[in-house]
């Protein structure tokens, strides 16, 4: 699965003003081992670890399968649909300097399009 390096991540923890992964994980009420697998390109964002953060952030499941580089097909809008101008307005509105064209995807291992 394409992902976008540990952004979806740092911004969680921009968002909820978390110091680190540890603390991000006790914000979120996950394992700190799921989120230490998730940076690690070992795990991936499920939908429930999107529920959870989309409940403590407020920000569209849309949006955070965006930065986790959620690109497959839906039944809904996916990540892919999503127009240049709606990414750079909630990036700006977010407060988030980088562009997403500077965004750079790698496959995670072991992982193939589903």
């Amino acid at each position: 699965m394409p992902q976008v390096k540990n952004a979806l991540l740092d911004f969680m923890a921009a968002r909820l003003k978390a110091k680190n992964d540890s603390a991000l994980a006790k914000k979120l009420s996950l394992a700190p081992p799921i989120l230490s697998k998730l940076r690690h390109g070992r795990y991936r964002a499920t939908p429930g670890i999107l529920i959870i953060m989309h409940e403590a952030s407020d920000v569209s499941i849309t949006m955070l399968r965006f930065l986790s580089g959620d690109f497959r097909e839906h039944t809904g809008k996916n990540a892919r649909e999503l127009s240049s101008a709606e990414v750079q307005a909630f990036l700006k509105k977010e407060g988030v300097s980088q562009s997403p064209e500077k965004l750079t995807f790698e496959t995670a291992p072991g992982e193939g399009d589903c």
